[in-house]
C-alpha cells in the first residue's frame, strides 16, 4: 500500500485518516466525524472529532504543536472528541453490514464508528498502519479484531520493508479481507524474525497473534477431520469377520485404518496385537501362523534357557551384560508399583518382566537393555494378562490363577516387533541425539503449517521440547492412562517409522494455545504444567491431527546408510523371520 500520505509536522506525523467515520450508538443520532491515527513525539495517538469546519481545519487541529502530554481528552462519551494514547486501548474489531470499527479501552468502554464501503481503502490503510508500526496485532479475542500493544511506541519494529504490504482488492467481505490481514502480518513477522528485529519485550503480544493465526490453521484441520471415515471399535465378533476362511485379512489396508481410527476392545487385544505390531503378516493364513507361533515359542524358550544357564562369573566377566542386568534389577523395583501386578518383587508380574528384559539382552546384544524398556513391556503384559488377584497372581475371568509362562513368548515377540515397527530401537540406541533430532523436525513441521507458532516457541526457548524427552523414549506410556489408542496409531499409521514425530507435532499444535497463555514460560514451569495440559487431550483427535500433518509435511527419502564394520556380537536370529 502506498505510504505517501503520511503527513509530518515537527514531532507529529499523521499516519492514516478515515473520513467520514460516523459514530453510532443505540438511541443516539448518527454523528459524522473524522478518525485519525497519528504519532506525536514517540507515542501513537488515536483521534476522533466531529465534522466541524472544513477537512483541512479538522486535520490541522491535531497538528497545532502540542506534545503528546497535551492530549488529555480521553472521553468515551458519545459524540465527544476523542484523543487517546494507543497504549491505553485494548482492542478494536470490525463488523460488516454495516461496515463498522469499534475501539475498546482497558476498562471495556467502547466507541463505534460506521465507515462507508467507498472508504474501505482508507480503513484498510488504517489497519495496515496499526500493524506495520507495531501498535496492534491480529487477535483471537473475537472475529476481525486487533489487540493493542500496551507499550507501543515509535520504533517498535526497527525496519518494515516497503515490499511487505497489505494486499486487497475492492471490499467484498471481512472474511476475505482478514485473510489478507493475517497473511500480511505473517510475512512481516517472518521477516522481522529472520532479521532478528522482533521486539524483545515479553509484553509484545506475539503469542496472542500466533494464537489467532493458529486458529486459522485449525479451520483447515477441522475440515480435514470432518472428512475422515468413522469406524466402530473392533470386538471379538467384528474381529472374526475381518478374516477369510483361510485366516487371511480380507482387506489389509482397511484393517489398519479401522484399528488406527477406532481401536480394539480389551478382550480382543491378545489376538490382535501380533497383527498390530507386525509379528504376523496380514496375508498369512491361520495354519502359517500356528507354525510360526510354535517356532516363536521354541526360540523364546532358548533365550530363557540361555539366561538361566548364565553363571555369575560369566555375567561379571561381561561388562555390558553385567551393567544391563544390574540396571534391570534397579529399574524393576520401580516399575508401576501402584499396579497390583507389580507390587511384589517375588510375584509373577516382576519375575516375568525380569526374565523378558534379561532375555532381550541375550537376543539383542548391541542394544541389550536401555532404561525405559521396562515401561514399554508393561502395557503388553497387561494386555495379555489383564486380571490379577489381590496377592499379585495372574488370574482368568473366573478368578483362577493361570500359567503366565505360556504367554511370555507372545509378549516378548510383540515387544520386539513394536520396537522395530516404530524404529524405537534406533531411538533407544542414542537417546539424546534422537530427542534433539525429533525436536528439530517437529519445529520444521510447525514452521510449515503454523509459522507464527514456531517463531513464538523459538523466541521463548521452547523449541527444544525438553519436557517431551521422556515421552519420546517411553512412547507416552507414563503420560496417558490408557496408552493403546496412541500405540494403535503409531503402529497402524501410514508411516510408523515417523509417526512419533507427527504425533508430537500434533501434541504441540493442540497445547500451543495454553502454552501462550502461561504467565511464566520458563522450561521448569512448562515441564510442570505440560502433563496437566495433556490430561485434557482427546487421543483420537490427536491421531486425526497427525494424519493432517502427514498430508502437509513429507519426510525426504533417506539415502542408504554407509556400511560399517559389524560389531562382534553373537546375534540371535529367529528362524521364523522373513
Amino acid at each position: 500500500m502506498n505510504q505517501s500520505n503520511v503527513v509530518q509536522s515537527n514531532s507529529h506525523a499523521q499516519l492514516s485518516i478515515v473520513e467520514p467515520a460516523v459514530e453510532i450508538a443505540d438511541k443516539q443520532p448518527n454523528k459524522p466525524g473524522v478518525l485519525i491515527l497519528s504519532r506525536i513525539d514517540d507515542n501513537y495517538q488515536l483521534h476522533w472529532g466531529p465534522l466541524d469546519g472544513n477537512p483541512a481545519q479538522r486535520i490541522a487541529a491535531v497538528f497545532r504543536g502540542q506534545s503528546s502530554a497535551d492530549f488529555t481528552t480521553e472521553s468515551w462519551e458519545f459524540g465527544k472528541p476523542l484523543n487517546v494514547d494507543c497504549q491505553k486501548l485494548n482492542c478494536l474489531y470490525l463488523t460488516e453490514n454495516p461496515l463498522t470499527i469499534t475501539f475498546q479501552n482497558q476498562t471495556e468502554q467502547k466507541r463505534t464508528f460506521k465507515i462507508k464501503v467507498s472508504e474501505f481503502t482508507s480503513l484498510a490503510e488504517f489497519i495496515e498502519r496499526l500493524i506495520v508500526n507495531g501498535i496492534a496485532v491480529p487477535s483471537d479475542e473475537r472475529p476481525f479484531s486487533l489487540s493493542f500493544y500496551r507499550k507501543c511506541h515509535k520504533g517498535v519494529f526497527f525496519y518494515s520493508p516497503p515490499y511487505i504490504q497489505l494486499q486487497f482488492d475492492q471490499f467484498s467481505n471481512l472474511a476475505n479481507f482478514w485473510t489478507n490481514v493475517h497473511e500480511f502480518f505473517q510475512r512481516l513477522i517472518i521477516h522481522l524474525d529472520r532479521s532478528d528485529t522482533l521486539p524483545k519485550d515479553p509484553l509484545f503480544p506475539l503469542g496472542l497473534a500466533a494464537r489467532a493465526a493458529h486458529d486459522r490453521v485449525y479451520e483447515q484441520i477441522n475440515v480435514f477431520i470432518a472428512e475422515q471415515p468413522v469406524y466402530e471399535q473392533i470386538d471379538s465378533k467384528k474381529w472374526s469377520e475381518m478374516f477369510d476362511e483361510e485366516g487371511r485379512a480380507k482387506n489389509p489396508e482397511e484393517f489398519k485404518n479401522i484399528i488406527y481410527h477406532a481401536g480394539i476392545d480389551k478382550d480382543t487385544l491378545p489376538k490382535a496385537l501380533p497383527f498390530v505390531f507386525g509379528v504376523y503378516p496380514l496375508t498369512s493364513t491361520e495354519k502359517e501362523r500356528e507354525i510360526q507361533h510354535e517356532k516363536q515359542k521354541k526360540e523364546f524358550d532358548i533365550l530363557v534357557e540361555e539366561v538361566n544357564l548364565l553363571e555369575q562369573d560369566q555375567i561379571l566377566a561381561n561388562k555390558k551384560l553385567n551393567g544391563a542386568f544390574r540396571v534391570i534389577s534397579h529399574d524393576i523395583s520401580r516399575t508401576d508399583r501402584q499396579n497390583i501386578a507389580f507390587k511384589e518383587v517375588t510375584k509373577p508380574g516382576l519375575t516375568m518382566l525380569t526374565t523378558l528384559l534379561q532375555s532381550y539382552c541375550i537376543f539383542n546384544p548391541p542394544i541389550s537393555y536401555l532404561q525405559g524398556m521396562n515401561d514399554l513391556f508393561v502395557p503388553i503384559i497387561l494386555a495379555y494378562i489383564p486380571d490379577w488377584d489381590d496377592d499379585g497372581n495372574p488370574i482368568d475371568s473366573e478368578g483362577k490363577i493361570i500359567d503366565h509362562e505360556k504367554l511370555m513368548a507372545d509378549i516378548f515377540w510383540c515387544f520386539d516387533a513394536m520396537l522395530r515397527n516404530t524404529n524405537q530401537l534406533s531411538f533407544l540406541a542414542s537417546v539424546t541425539e534422537q530427542c534433539q533430532a525429533q525436536a528439530i523436525i517437529v519445529n520444521k513441521i510447525l514452521t510449515k503449517v503454523s509459522p507464527l507458532a514456531a517463531i513464538w516457541m523459538r523466541r521463548n526457548n521452547l523449541h527444544q521440547l525438553l519436557w517431551c524427552y521422556s515421552d519420546f523414549v517411553l512412547l507416552f506410556k507414563r503420560s496417558f492412562e490408557y496408552i493403546w489408542t496412541v500405540w494403535f496409531q503409531f503402529n497402524c499409521s501410514p508411516d510408523s517409522i515417523h509417526w512419533l514425530t507427527y504425533f508430537v507435532a500434533a501434541l504441540i499444535m493442540e497445547t500451543f494455545p495454553k502454552l501462550t497463555q502461561m504467565k511464566d514460560v520458563t522450561i521448569p514451569t512448562v515441564m510442570e504444567r505440560f502433563p496437566v495440559f495433556m490430561k485434557d487431550l482427546d487421543h483420537h483427535r490427536l491421531g486425526l491431527i497427525s494424519l493432517w500433518l502427514a498430508s502437509q509435511y513429507k519426510f525426504e527419502p533417506q539415502p542408504p546408510t554407509p556400511e560399517t564394520e559389524t560389531p562382534k556380537f553373537d546375534f540371535f536370529h529367529p528362524s521364523w523371520e522373513q
